[in-house]
């Protein structure tokens, strides 16, 4: 997985399990996936989506986005979404 940060890509597989020193990055950046495998290194940076493909009634992505756009006004995402999880569960 590929994150674009300021026009530079980098590779979250290469990340280390701890976004400790790369914070600036782990406060704002989401990972929208529909495999739970892609989000087990930062689960607080995660949304689980249904899987999508061959699904002409899919509309999970203006639900998400909706989503993204209330993160966009927090200063750290992770508790957010920590919360939205377990509250899920």
């Amino acid at each position: 997985v590929i994150l674009i940060v300021d026009g530079k890509s980098i590779d979250l597989m290469e990340l280390p399990p701890s976004f400790s020193s790369h914070a600036n990055i782990a406060n704002s950046s989401v990972l929208v996936d529909n495999n739970p495998v892609s989000l087990m290194r930062q689960p607080d940076n995660g949304l689980l989506v249904p899987s999508f493909f061959d699904d002409p009634q899919d509309d999970v992505l203006p639900t998400v986005l909706d989503f993204l756009r209330q993160l966009s006004k927090e200063k750290d995402i992770r508790p957010v979404i920590r919360k939205m999880r377990e509250n899920s569960s």
